[in-house]
């Protein structure tokens, strides 16, 4: 049974490798293409928003800058008694801005080379 119908798909294919005529249109048929809304990318920005909203409205709800400002206090705390890095909490700072600099402006070029 297998055998034919990968028998009838080969048929198939060579029948309509032979029959098949491209229509020379002058490059119409990508020019029509290039201007259609791309539904993937819509909707893929439209989940991205609402992935962005729920995610800004939890963080509000659990108090999250609250949590991000105790976890910050015991590191900057345990690097001070452990001395193991002598770096000043402004260093530590510039960094992470640094860091989250660099992000966005990957995201940036990245959303940029898409269009």
């Amino acid at each position: 049974m297998i055998n034919n119908t990968n028998q009838d798909e080969m048929l198939v294919k060579a029948f309509f490798d032979e029959h098949t005529h491209e229509i020379a249109d002058h490059g119409f048929t990508k020019r029509v293409m290039r201007h259609l809304p791309d539904r993937s990318r819509r909707l893929n920005r439209i989940w991205t928003v609402i992935c962005t909203v729920l995610g800004i409205v939890f963080f509000i709800a659990v108090r999250g800058w609250a949590v991000i400002a105790d976890a910050l206090s015991v590191c900057f705390r345990t690097i001070a008694a452990q001395e193991v890095f002598h770096l000043s909490p402004l260093t530590i700072a510039l960094s992470v801005l640094l860091l989250t600099m660099v992000a966005a402006y990957q995201l940036v070029s990245r959303e940029l080379n898409y269009n």
